[in-house]
């Protein structure tokens, strides 16, 4: 007989258990993307399964494929799309609860890391995490919500676990600039109205200065980024309640019903209606 005494571990690493908010699965869309937007109450963490894609997160450009692992601390705006010729496959888990030693609320890896991590030898473990958490829900099994709970917790130590073997790299970044002054102002007042000339007024530079100046540090327009900032939002909306669309797009700002609808399928590829429908349903 042998007996292995756990008493010499540390095991009071995560206290409380965290919370699952949601798991949803983006699969074979090849013209899906998620525009701009933030959660301010818990982090998510992605799988990629399979195919590529490009996700920006907190003002930084990531390339992702098969067997990457992307997390997302709570309070960074993100956005992601799918290459279109590899569409991903990816699983993203929303979490809460979480409070880790040294690090902020809902925040899984530390501050101003690379949020991609390759999951090399875990990939099994780490995918294996993902099926649970959904065949814990679709059994709807006496303890469902508890034994998700317990999975969410392994894969959060799984991803401590690799950070842990694989130094994290720091993310270089410059000296805060008028661009990210810009695009922190819009993060704070997208839902008002906002035009280049007012950013222009705002910030006591030229119209032709401030777009020039933000197209060149950050690869986009300010007016661009302010509908794609509205457009995430309202997507964010669509999936975390259960307003009406005439609603969601007033609270991002538009009051049109009509050019709201339109300027989102321009970006996103369907309506809100049926987005909303895709990703609560299951529908592919």
């Amino acid at each position: 007989m042998s007996k292995l005494s756990f008493n010499e571990l540390e095991q009071d690493e995560l206290l409380p258990l965290p919370k699952v908010l949601s798991l949803s699965h983006v699969s074979n869309h090849k013209e899906w993307s998620y525009n701009f937007h933030i959660h301010d109450n818990c982090c998510e963490i992605m799988f990629v399964e399979d195919g590529a894609g490009i996700y920006r997160i907190d003002e930084q450009e990531y390339a992702v494929a098969a067997g990457d692992l992307i997390v997302v601390n709570q309070g960074l705006v993100h956005a992601e799309r799918s290459d279109s010729e590899i569409p991903l496959s990816v699983w993203t888990c929303s979490a809460c609860n979480i409070l880790l030693h040294g690090l902020s609320e809902n925040c899984v890896i530390p501050a101003g890391k690379n949020p991609v991590l390759k999951t090399t030898d875990m990939e099994s473990e780490i995918k294996c995490c993902f099926h649970m958490l959904e065949r814990e829900y679709l059994a709807r099994q006496a303890y469902a919500g508890e034994m998700a709970q317990l999975e969410l917790t392994k894969l959060i130590m799984l991803i401590r676990r690799l950070t842990a073997a694989h130094r994290l790299c720091t993310i270089q970044r410059n000296a805060k600039s008028l661009s990210h002054t810009v695009k922190e102002y819009i993060d704070k007042h997208f839902k008002y109205k906002i035009t280049l000339q007012s950013l222009a007024e705002v910030f006591h530079v030229s119209p032709y200065h401030l777009s020039h100046e933000m197209k060149r540090d950050l690869g986009i327009s300010p007016i661009d980024y302010l509908i794609s900032r509205r457009i995430g939002e309202a997507q964010r909306l669509l999936l975390s309640t259960e307003w009406n669309v005439t609603s969601i797009a007033q609270e991002v700002g538009y009051q049109h019903i009509s050019y709201f609808i339109n300027l989102f399928r321009c970006r996103v590829g369907v309506t809100p209606q049926l987005f909303r429908a895709l990703h609560t349903t299951g529908v592919e």
